[in-house]
């Protein structure tokens, strides 16, 4: 793969995660403009414009990636510039949102955003495009790189998408295991305070399979026409195929904080990642707020368990537990395998905060290869402890 700059990045899928049924060049895949066609219903973007009326201040610098004929801005904010890129050029020619003009790019063959300069962006955007990725790691660098000190990154999705273009770690997962490969990504390039949001409708169910498409295929094939309207069902992608992963699709966990979207209930389930790039001078001790304030939109601190609920030490110690480990303080019949995979992400993040505190790695509980519920409900204790125990012998 061509590269025009290194960059330094913590792989997070493995290599057959990066495979795609169709390996055929993606420049030929997107050559047909699909100006006018959405690949979501309109309740979807509704949701997705709705979040950016709240979530991005007006007069912001946006980079819009895997951009078309439209970036779901509102239409009533006024922006200092928006940048795009995405892979065909008359359909971002078509965009009037694209103040700031726009590149194409194939990010699987160039995954570097040289044409954008460090700390120019106040936000970047990147709506459903991120499962047609095979080095997001990169993407999500870069992403981090070009934003100013305290700028964000918001990634959405819905369950739609092109299979044969779609890579493997994304087919094999569903919306919310999505979520959390999504974050765990973001926080390892170096993102912090990821939330998660998500709409799920209850009555949702992933639609049949499709049939195995060829691996010559040069561009997809529009789904059969259905009763919405023609815009929508012309060359609409179609739902991935169904794994063991993809039945787990439900409503959403309380754990994750779901802001106040539209309201109604939406065909196309919405998923979105929010992240912020650390200011400058991000020290401990702003980690330490930035926890207190995600635990604020987690589960509540009724939730965190009695033995932190003393002054001095323990109020350090409860200011380092997320939604993720205080949800380990709510009874429960049984854990999912997405829910401790949360869990251990969030114990490793108490581990680097504790070693950050000067307790030494020889002392820190470590988890076994195999941890289970068991295992991770008692090392975070026992961390937990020793957290209080050293905080309060320094302050």
């Amino acid at each position: 793969m061509k590269e025009g700059r290194q960059v330094d990045f913590n792989p997070v899928l493995k290599p057959h995660e990066r495979l795609r049924l169709d390996e055929s060049p993606d420049a030929l895949f997107y050559q047909v403009p699909r100006v006018g066609v959405h690949h979501v219903d309109e309740a979807w973007r509704v949701q997705l414009t709705d979040l950016y009326r709240r979530l991005l201040l007006p007069g912001s610098s946006i980079l819009d990636l895997c951009s078309s004929w439209t970036s779901h801005l509102p239409p009533n904010v006024i922006h200092h510039t928006v940048l795009g890129h995405g892979m065909n050029e008359a359909e971002l020619e078509a965009n009037t949102q694209l103040t700031g003009g726009f590149v194409v790019q194939d990010l699987n063959l160039r995954a570097t955003l040289s044409w954008v300069k460090d700390g120019s962006m106040d936000a970047v955007l990147l709506a459903n495009g991120w499962q047609y990725l095979q080095r997001p790691e990169v993407v999500a660098s870069e992403a981090l790189r070009v934003l100013r000190p305290g700028g964000s990154l918001m990634v959405s999705f819905s369950d739609a998408c092109w299979p044969e273009k779609a890579v493997a770690g994304w087919l094999d997962r569903g919306g919310e295991e999505r979520q959390l490969l999504i974050s765990k990504i973001l926080q390892n390039a170096g993102f912090h305070q990821v939330q998660q949001f998500s709409r799920v409708p209850p009555a949702h169910t992933p639609a049949s399979p499709p049939a195995a498409p060829s691996r010559t295929s040069t561009h997809p094939s529009p789904p059969a026409a259905s009763s919405s309207s023609e815009s929508e069902a012309a060359s609409a992608p179609v739902m991935p195929p169904t794994s063991k992963h993809t039945s787990t699709r439900t409503a959403p966990s309380s754990s994750h904080p779901t802001p106040d979207l539209q309201p109604g209930a939406s065909p196309d389930p919405f998923y979105a990642i929010y992240a912020f790039k650390p200011p400058k001078g991000f020290t401990r001790a702003d980690r330490m707020e930035a926890s207190r304030r995600r635990g604020g939109m987690g589960l509540g601190a009724e939730h965190v368990s009695s033995s932190l609920s003393g002054g001095g030490g323990a109020e350090v110690a409860a200011s380092l537990q997320g939604p993720a480990l205080r949800e380990m303080d709510v009874p429960r019949l049984s854990v999912s395998a997405s829910t401790l995979e949360r869990w251990v992400d969030a114990y490793e993040e108490l581990v680097a905060d504790a070693r950050a505190m000067g307790i030494p790695a020889s002392a820190v509980p470590s988890l076994p290869r195999d941890a289970d519920e068991g295992s991770v409900r008692a090392a975070r204790q026992h961390l937990t402890a020793m957290i209080a125990s050293f905080a309060s012998a320094n302050i």
